[in-house]
């Protein structure tokens, strides 16, 4: 079962997110603030990371630098989920590799399109044997986006 790391602060985002990816058959493993994302990264070892960039601690840039900057987990897909879509904060990712950005407020169509991104931009040998070629065989993104999102409660 693929793993994915969920590294944001908001408890309903958290939640929404878990019982998304849970329902489509993922692991979820979940990181609140910057310094414990870096721990989860290497404790956890994801097969994607799902980061958002306003965090407590540590913002999600420099997360992704770090990342980025460990040969451990310098290749691992990350997902940036964020508010932030003005020019400057996008033009800031541009420095670092990510696998996809969907801007919140998100539907579950924008994420499942960012995950089978991601898979498409693995090379061959890996994507076929990545355990997110599933998501990108889901359902078309319409199909995805009229999943009801239910939040535990």
């Amino acid at each position: 079962m693929a793993k994915i790391l969920v590294v944001e602060d908001m408890d309903s985002v958290v939640d929404l997110l878990r019982n998304l990816l849970q329902r489509e058959g993922f692991e979820v493993a979940v990181a609140q603030d910057g310094p414990e994302a870096l721990e989860a990264v290497r404790r956890e070892k994801p097969d994607l990371m799902l980061l958002d960039l306003i965090l407590p601690g540590l913002d999600g840039l420099e997360v992704l630098r770090r990342v980025r900057q460990d040969p451990i987990t310098a290749h691992l897909p990350i997902i940036v989920l964020s508010g932030l879509t003005d020019h400057d904060a996008v033009r800031r990712l541009e420095s670092v590799r990510i696998a996809g950005f969907v801007p919140k407020p998100f539907t579950p169509g924008q994420l499942a399109q960012s995950l089978a991104l991601a898979v498409s931009s693995l090379s061959s040998t890996r994507r076929e044997h990545s355990p997110f070629l599933r998501v990108a065989q889901l359902r078309s993104p319409s199909e995805v986006a009229a999943i009801p999102v239910v939040l535990p409660e």
